[in-house]
């Protein structure tokens, strides 16, 4: 049975094959169980069901998004969705009734119906984005790049080309832009997430910051920003973009990514207003850390360009990341658990 599962570049985008599996050790460190599922760069894992499906994106030459059935022998395909390109990242509902998928190259985000059984199926609706950003390298035209869908019913979606977060509410074949959010021109948001206390922290990709996002009423289609924080304790060269944000169960600590600078960084949140103080950057122990996972106990990097995942042992008190060990793993640039 495996504890994790590892999306990675492959072909001309990097040296995987596909999914892999892996368990956890005594130690902590993961013991990689081998190929689970071969597919074009499965560049981000998703899982619903209680586990028992996972969902991948393909940002190979012909973007798609597959359905595969979780069981104690690994990965059992059972549908596939052509996407429009560029899809870079997959969100599941609340309810296991749609996915959000993010075209990055496209400038789009595609709603996909699910079935009872958790695959792909029934008509895509798809919202296409527009503007731009000061950053002509980056910013010439839109690039949507992650989605985080509320229980609420409303869907969060970040445009790193155009610097807007937009608000879209969904509902059972159909949803419909309701709101958006100006983010700091030039700034890239790339992902986000959720406070137990209803916060949204966004991270930008290119300034290497942290919007905060207040909602204006519960539930409903609009947001303000509180507040923006630095993404990590020391300046970082311009080169660096920042990839990963992830929060403790608990919600006291929340953890950054900055691919280029590699390190990590642990902030704590304030819990009675949500406000941000960086605790410490640690070195991520490889090259490129493009995303993490934490379960408040553990921490796993996926480091693309050493080819490596490495193990950290998470402080109970300050929540500092303690290296304790890495597994081999080609290009891995994704890693979830598996339930």
């Amino acid at each position: 049975m495996n504890d994790f599962w590892i999306g990675t570049y492959t072909g001309d985008r990097g040296a995987g094959q596909g999914i892999y599996g892996a368990r956890r050790s005594g130690n902590g460190t993961l013991h990689l169980t081998g190929l689970a599922a071969p597919q074009e760069s499965p560049s981000y894992l998703a899982t619903g069901r209680r586990g028992s499906r996972l969902y991948a994106v393909g940002e190979g030459r012909s973007s798609h998004v597959r359905c595969y059935a979780t069981d104690a022998s690994g990965l059992r395909l059972l549908a596939q969705a052509s996407v429009p390109g560029g899809a870079c990242h997959v969100a599941v509902a609340p309810d296991d009734r749609q996915l959000v998928v993010s075209s990055y190259t496209a400038g789009c985000v595609s709603f996909v119906p699910l079935d009872e059984h958790g695959s792909t199926g029934g008509p895509q609706a798809v919202a296409q984005a527009s503007g731009s950003g000061p950053r002509k390298d980056r910013q010439e035209s839109p690039h949507p790049h992650a989605a985080l869908l509320l229980t609420s019913g409303l869907v969060l979606s970040t445009d790193l080309g155009a610097d807007k977060v937009r608000i879209h509410r969904r509902h059972e074949s159909s949803f419909g832009l309701v709101g958006e959010v100006d983010m700091p021109a030039g700034s890239g948001p790339r992902h986000l997430i959720q406070h137990p206390n209803g916060l949204v922290y966004v991270l930008s990709e290119l300034d290497h910051t942290i919007v905060v996002l207040r909602p204006t009423e519960a539930g409903g289609p609009a947001f303000d920003t509180a507040a923006v924080f630095p993404a990590s304790r020391l300046p970082v060269e311009a080169a660096s973009l920042s990839a990963a944000i992830k929060m403790s169960p608990d919600g006291r600590h929340l953890y950054t990514s900055i691919r280029g600078a590699d390190i990590i960084t642990t902030h704590r949140v304030a819990q009675e207003d949500g406000r941000l103080s960086v605790v410490d950057d640690v070195a991520c122990g490889g090259d490129w850390p493009r995303d993490l996972w934490t379960d408040g106990t553990w921490m796993y990097v996926t480091n693309e360009r050493s080819h490596s995942v490495t193990a950290f042992r998470l402080s109970r008190t300050s929540g500092v990341p303690e290296l304790v060990g890495q597994t081999d793993v080609p290009s891995p640039v994704c890693i979830v658990a598996s339930t």
